[in-house]
């Protein structure tokens, strides 16, 4: 009677989590966290991205020039790591 081979479990997708920094190119604050919200938008649409997940972004002010954002990347599985 021949052996039946194991199938072998496949690893989890990987997480990835992204920071970055912001610069307001304008003072219209809606738009400018509109391009960070449409940029989490764009990589969930990645043929390789499963989900995307907000952790932190900071709402621009005024007087900020800057704010930050963070996102969380789960990655298909099936992807080879390199």
């Amino acid at each position: 009677m021949p052996r039946r081979r194991r199938r072998r479990p496949q690893a989890p997708g990987l997480r990835l989590r992204l920071h970055g920094l912001y610069l307001a190119y304008n003072q219209n604050l809606s738009a400018n966290k509109k391009l960070v919200d449409d940029f989490a938008d764009n990589l969930s649409k990645s043929p390789f991205v499963d989900t995307v997940t907000t952790v932190g972004s900071t709402n621009p002010t005024q007087t900020d020039g800057i704010f930050d954002y963070e996102f969380e990347l789960d990655l298909k599985e099936g992807i080879a790591q390199q």
